[in-house]
This record gives C-alpha cells, sequence and structure tokens, in this order.
C-alpha cells in the first residue's frame, strides 16, 4: 500500500505516454503506466496523479483576451506550460494551487482577497511569507502566484482560473477529458493565463517564450472588475496591487419560490442569486417594516468547494428566520463590504410546530380493491399540511395528495404492514408511520335485503347486484362505513332519523362512496328502485410507531428548465415519485444521446440511431441495496422506429435466453440465468410492447439481480431498472411492487397516445 509500481508498456498506438487515475495526497502508493517510454519528465507527471494533482492546462478567449466567460473560452487541456502537471517538460516549481492541494502550502499562506488593497508575496519556491493570492468574482475564482526568473520564463504574474468549464469548452486529445460531470466540489485541474508571448497548439508548444505577466504591466480580469498590476520587492518577492471596480451596490436579493422551502434548510435566496453574489458577510431583515440584523448560519458538514475552498461559507436558511405570520424583506452584505438594496416584500407563515395525526377516516371512493379515505385528524395548525404521501418499503410513492387539511390517500383494501404514511407542513416538519389497512369490503349479494334483485356482475364488480323493482336494506353498522352504490339513487336513514338522498357518481370504474359514521348497534335503513349496489365498506386503518420527521432540502433539477427534459420526465420517474430520503437526477450524458438505450444482453440495436431524445435519471439514497435504480425515457423519431426497436429487443432477448447470456463489448461472455416473474394483476401496456427481463447477470463475487421492464407507447419508450449486488436478490412481493410501479408509468405512457403522430 506503501509502494508506487510503475509498469513500462511496449509500443501500442495509444494517443498518451503515461497513465494513472488520480488520487490524493494523503493517500500513498498506486500505480502508473508508461507507454514506450522511460522518460523521467512522464513519470514525474503521472506520480503527480498518484498524488491527487489535476493537469495544468490554459485558457484561451477570444481576441486573444487573457480571461472571460466559459460560455466565450476554451479549456486546452495541459496547456499551461508552467509546470510538470502539463504535457511540456520543464524543470519548474509545481504551481502552489498543486503545492497547497498537497499539502505543502499551508491555507495560511494563501490570501484570500475580497476588496481593493496591495500584498506582498514570496515566489512559489520560497517559504517565509504568502505565496498566492485567492480571488473570486460571482462564480469565477482565480489563484495568483509570483514567479522569479528562470532560463524559460520572465520574471512575473502567474494566473490561474480554478472554476471548472463545462465539458462541452474542454479542447483535448484525450476524450475522457471532456467525459467530467459538472461539480460544485474542490477540483485539481487549473486553467492558465497566457500574459506574454509563448505559443502552444494541437496539444503541443510550439515557440518558447513566456506566459507570465511582466513586471509593471497591468492585467484586466473578471470582466474588467479587477486590475492586478505587480511591483518588484526583491528577486524572490513582489507587492501585488489589486483594484476591485465596484459598480455599485450587489443586485436586489431574489427568495427563493416558496414551494422550495419545504424544509428548514432549504435556502432562503435563489440559487441563481447566490450565484452571482460575492459571498455573504451580514444579512439584515425587515419584519413588517422593522429591521433587525440576522444571525446566520455557517454551512454544516460543509466539503472545500471552488467558490469556497478555505472555509465554510456563510448561508441563510428558512430555519434562520424568526417563527411567525409577518411580512419579510431581506438585504445582503456581500464580502466586498456593499450592503445590496432589500428585496421585495412577502408574506410568510413561518411554522416550527409538527402536523397532528390520528387514525379517523372518512370513505371518499372506490375502485376495484383500492379504496380513497380522507384522514380526518391529520392538520398543521400553523402553515397546514403541503404534502401527503403512502409509499411501499422501498420509498416508491402509491399515493400523492397536496390537500392542507383532511388528505386524501388510496389505499388497497386489507394492506398489511407493507407501506409508510407520512405528512408534512409547508415547512418540512413531518410525522411518519406504518400504514395497515384493515378496511374490508362486504360483497352487496351478502347484504340482508328485501325486493327483487339480480346479479349485476357482469358490469360492476363480482358480487354486485341490482335492484329491479323497491327495494330495502336494512344493514346493522357500527363505526365509520361506506356504501358503494354503482348505478341510480337511494334514500337512507340510521335507525328513526330522518332520510336523506344519495346519487351514483363515478368515473372510469371509481364509484363515489357514501360515508356514514354511526355508535354501535344502530341499523343502515337503504330503500329505492332501479339502483345497482357493490358492497359496504367497513374498518379502518392503524398507524404505528409514529415519528416526527423533517422532510429535508429539496433538490432542484436544473436540466427541467429544458423543455423537451420535461416533456420526457412525464413518462419516467422523478422525484415526486419517491420519498424525500431518495435524490432522482439525472445520469452522467443521461440527458444526451452519447450512451446507448437498449443494452440488455450487450446485443446491437440497429434502431438506436433513430432516437431524437433521451432522459435517463437514476434514485440514490444512503444505505440503499440497490446498486442501480434508474428511469430511461427515449423519444423515437418514428412510429415504425419505436416498432423497431422492440421487434429488436424481443429478439436479442430471444437469443439471449437461449444462449444463456450475451458477449459484451470485450469479448467476454456473460452469463445470463432468467428467473420465473410472480404472477401480477397490474395492468402494463399490450403485451406486444412489453418485455420484463428478470435474471441473475454473472456469477461469484460480480453476480447481480436485474429487473428490466421496457414499456412502448407510440413514439415513446420507457424503461424501469434495477439491479441489486450479489449478496441480495428480489423478493417476490418486492417484484410485484416494482411491477406496481410499472403500471404507474404505463398510465402515463396512455397519454403518448395523442402525440404519437407528432
Amino acid at each position: 500500500s506503501s509502494r508506487y509500481l510503475v509498469i513500462v508498456a511496449p509500443e501500442n498506438g495509444c494517443i498518451w505516454s503515461g497513465v494513472a487515475l488520480t488520487s490524493r495526497a494523503s493517500k500513498s502508493g498506486g500505480t502508473l503506466i508508461l507507454h514506450n517510454t522511460i522518460k523521467g519528465f512522464v513519470i514525474a507527471h503521472e506520480l503527480g496523479h498518484l498524488l491527487g494533482l489535476g493537469h495544468s492546462n490554459l485558457i484561451r478567449c477570444p481576441a486573444n483576451a487573457a480571461d472571460g466567460s466559459w460560455g466565450s473560452c476554451r479549456a486546452i487541456e495541459y496547456g499551461g506550460s508552467i509546470d510538470l502537471m502539463s504535457n511540456v517538460d520543464v524543470s519548474t516549481p509545481l504551481s502552489t494551487y498543486h503545492q497547497w492541494r498537497m499539502g505543502l502550502l499551508d491555507s495560511s499562506e494563501v490570501i484570500k482577497s475580497w476588496g481593493s488593497n496591495s500584498y506582498e508575496i514570496n515566489s512559489v519556491n520560497l517559504a517565509g511569507k504568502e505565496r498566492a493570492i485567492f480571488l473570486r468574482q460571482g462564480g469565477s475564482t482565480y489563484w495568483i502566484e509570483y514567479r522569479s526568473a528562470t532560463p524559460s520564463y520572465k520574471a512575473g504574474l502567474v494566473i490561474y482560473r480554478s472554476d471548472p468549464p463545462p465539458a462541452s469548452a474542454i479542447l483535448s486529445p484525450n476524450p475522457l477529458d471532456s467525459a467530467q460531470s459538472p461539480t460544485m466540489a474542490l477540483g485539481t485541474d487549473i486553467w492558465m493565463m497566457n500574459l506574454d508571448n509563448y505559443i502552444y497548439d494541437s496539444s503541443k508548444s510550439i515557440s518558447a517564450g513566456s506566459m507570465s505577466l511582466a513586471l509593471s504591466e497591468k492585467l484586466f480580469i473578471a470582466g474588467g472588475d479587477i486590475s492586478i498590476q505587480a511591483t518588484l520587492l526583491s528577486e524572490q518577492s513582489v507587492s501585488i496591487a489589486i483594484t476591485r471596480d465596484i459598480k455599485g451596490p450587489p443586485a436586489k436579493p431574489i427568495l427563493a419560490a416558496l414551494n422550495t422551502w419545504g424544509s428548514g434548510e432549504a435556502q432562503l435566496f435563489d440559487q441563481r442569486y447566490l450565484d452571482q453574489l460575492n459571498g455573504i458577510d451580514q444579512v439584515e431583515i425587515s419584519i413588517n417594516d422593522e429591521i433587525r440584523p440576522l444571525l446566520i448560519s455557517t454551512k454544516q458538514d460543509w466539503e472545500p468547494t471552488y467558490l469556497d475552498p478555505f472555509s465554510s461559507p456563510n448561508e441563510v436558511l428558512v430555519r434562520d428566520i424568526p417563527e411567525g405570520r409577518y411580512k419579510l424583506a431581506v438585504r445582503v452584505k456581500d464580502k466586498n463590504g456593499q450592503w445590496s438594496p432589500f428585496s421585495d416584500s412577502r408574506e410568510v407563515n413561518i411554522d416550527r410546530g409538527y402536523p397532528i395525526a390520528g387514525k379517523e377516516i372518512n370513505f371518499q371512493s372506490f375502485s376495484s380493491d383500492l379504496v380513497e379515505v380522507a384522514l380526518k385528524n391529520f392538520k398543521d395548525e400553523g402553515v397546514g399540511l403541503c404534502l401527503t404521501q403512502v409509499t411501499t418499503p422501498e420509498g416508491w410513492v402509491r399515493s400523492r395528495n397536496i390537500l392542507s387539511k383532511e388528505p386524501i390517500i388510496q389505499v388497497p383494501l386489507n394492506l398489511k404492514g407493507e407501506s409508510r404514511l407520512a405528512s408534512y407542513d409547508c415547512l418540512g416538519n413531518g410525522v411518519s408511520a406504518d400504514l395497515s389497512s384493515e378496511i374490508k369490503l362486504k360483497l352487496a349479494k351478502d347484504l340482508k335485503r328485501s325486493g327483487t334483485w339480480k346479479s349485476a356482475a357482469k358490469r360492476y364488480p363480482e358480487g354486485s347486484i341490482r335492484c329491479i323493482k323497491n327495494c330495502s336494506l336494512s344493514i346493522p353498522i357500527s363505526g365509520e362505513v361506506g356504501l358503494v352504490l354503482a348505478s341510480g339513487s337511494i334514500s337512507y336513514s340510521l335507525d328513526s332519523s330522518s332520510s336523506s338522498q344519495f346519487k351514483a357518481k363515478s368515473r372510469q370504474g371509481r364509484y363515489q362512496v357514501l360515508s356514514i359514521n354511526s355508535s354501535s348497534g344502530q341499523s343502515l335503513k337503504i330503500t329505492g328502485k332501479s339502483f345497482s349496489l357493490i358492497g359496504l365498506l367497513e374498518g379502518g386503518i392503524s398507524l404505528e410507531n409514529l415519528e416526527q420527521v423533517d422532510r429535508g432540502e429539496l433538490i432542484q433539477d436544473s436540466s427541467l428548465e429544458l423543455s423537451e427534459q420535461r416533456a420526457l420526465n412525464r413518462y419516467g420517474f422523478g422525484s415526486e415519485d419517491f420519498d424525500p430520503s431518495w435524490v432522482v437526477l439525472p445520469m452522467a450524458r443521461g440527458t444526451t444521446l452519447d450512451d446507448p438505450s437498449l443494452d440488455l444482453c450487450s446485443a446491437s440495436y440497429p434502431s438506436e440511431s433513430e432516437r431524437i431524445a433521451r432522459r435517463q435519471v437514476i434514485a440514490n439514497k444512503a444505505g440503499s441495496e440497490y446498486v442501480f435504480l434508474s428511469s430511461e425515457v427515449v423519444r423515437y423519431s418514428s412510429l415504425a422506429a419505436s416498432a423497431q426497436a422492440i421487434l429488436e429487443l424481443k429478439e436479442n432477448y430471444r437469443k439471449c435466453q437461449l444462449n444463456g447470456g450475451g458477449v459484451e463489448s470485450d469479448g467476454g461472455f456473460v452469463n445470463y440465468t432468467f428467473l420465473q416473474l410472480p404472477k401480477y394483476a397490474t395492468k402494463l401496456v399490450p403485451v406486444e410492447n412489453l418485455l420484463i427481463a428478470y435474471a441473475k447477470i454473472g456469477q461469484g463475487p460480480s453476480e447481480r439481480s436485474l429487473l428490466g421492464i421496457y414499456q412502448f407507447q407510440g413514439t415513446i419508450f420507457s424503461g424501469l431498472y434495477l439491479v441489486k449486488g450479489a449478496n441480495s436478490s428480489f423478493s417476490s412481493d418486492e417484484v410485484l411492487r416494482w411491477i406496481e410501479a410499472a403500471g404507474v408509468i404505463a398510465k402515463r405512457l396512455d397519454a403518448a397516445k395523442s402525440s404519437a403522430s407528432a
């Protein structure tokens, strides 16, 4: 573990001279591979990766500008040829950024500059005082150092950008360099400005020269808002004057949308406002026009980011503002010392209390074996309820409701201990409990009755009956019951009380229920003619292991700002389909056509070229036993292309069953052992548009369990993929619950029918 293995490989046509995985300085040991070379420079460069260093790159902007936005500039991989972490063989000290990443430069030796001032720093290779300056302007970050003269370089300043470019801005001979996902995490790469006459092109040095800023020369960066100029103090130190052109106060704060304030940990400000702000130093709030200072938070569980690499930043959370109902406005002072105007006022009701829960219900509707009930004792005395949901043991949402009081949920008949009920107020305070349903349907044919009746089971659920002429029923009841009337109208009463009328209402197989609450021993009397009766609902729900919970911060999916991604999102799953402990976001390249969709058994799918849009998201949760839980939606160019895709999928599935597996791209054979699906009643898409793959893949420690549900409707394909590792497998009940989830997706795909010709 403390040794470094060097493998020297013969010429094999690779574009690289060496390769090693980027590790970290605190972890010793590793392997680096040399390609037909034993040059000391290549070994040192790859060893740098094993010690946690990325590349020294170059930022190249239009019109030979030194700096600019990543929207217009390009990131030239390896081009920052000031040290050996580029691909130019030089014998000069590492950048101070990489020295700091390795722990060779302490954070106290880096000046954090927010205003206009002059600073003295030593050369990169001389200890004794600060050796670097960190600047931030909005979302751009800069790292400044001084280098004394060498045979290759003039004495002068070297300036890097440390905020990462998007993948689209990266130019590299190695495609892996542009395969990175955007992140706020502190990076290992830097992007150097060419401030002199050095020429770097086509991944190599074209001419000798310097990239450093000559002493006494003034440079403007950050769109001209910051100027930098150095004066020589000695051969090994300089004074650097940094001037910020502050054109006015920070912009007026923008408060985040109220529907994002679902947790005390939610950000008070819109993220786009925070991205342009130079940090938060102080905050004042106006409550009903009375101004007062606000004690703000430092970010908990902070990990360094490129915007805040040295210390936990200040942030303003919903939990920081006072409880109560009032008119709120907020202003901030940034780290440049400038106060912003106050935000627009907003009426708020900040409630720290938890909702109240009880098990009394009111029957609402009935469909097959699914009952809708109103939770009569669920309420919140403060801001009101915002979300109530029932989830499976895996966290999939079976039922969801946003009523502020007496929320309505759907529960199956005789549900035994496989669901969780949770209800949250509008600030994320919640209650949660294990939910069981003891609701039963007493069939109409089994009720005591008089008059002329006949079976109605051909049109309505089994056990339904129809009154032909004058009919009556007398039913002893106790507690809450629900009469399920399929058609017609009735008169009803309890014992000798006056009668009331009820008329049947139904829509798409869901029947409105007459809910009646009675004391023990009362009788429900029903009279009427020409009506159809399904039965009587009895029983209730039980709640166990009730606890107070917090919803946590809602993570926003920026990809849904794109209209095509919003459209595809309707046909797969999203964050609203899971309990708050899950995070659902697009996979890397999941909103592009770069990766295959139909890759079952590693077969060939020519229809992939007919895809015109794709969205693949992945669901993650701490401690989840799923290695992979994903939803993928694809739009094909035509109905013919979609039909071709399902034909290819079914044919490759047949071959995979016949051969017991498939051949991977590397030539290796992977075993597939297909398993018997449990019988299910969930309605999915028609069988000709459906394939369910349930199998064990691989052998030994690499074995995994797959459940893949592929559904096509019109030009839309929607896939639900679940994978478990070697030490875990799917239970039959678990498979049925995920097929139930696929049934929800099938209903969403029905909406694709109308757009199939679009």
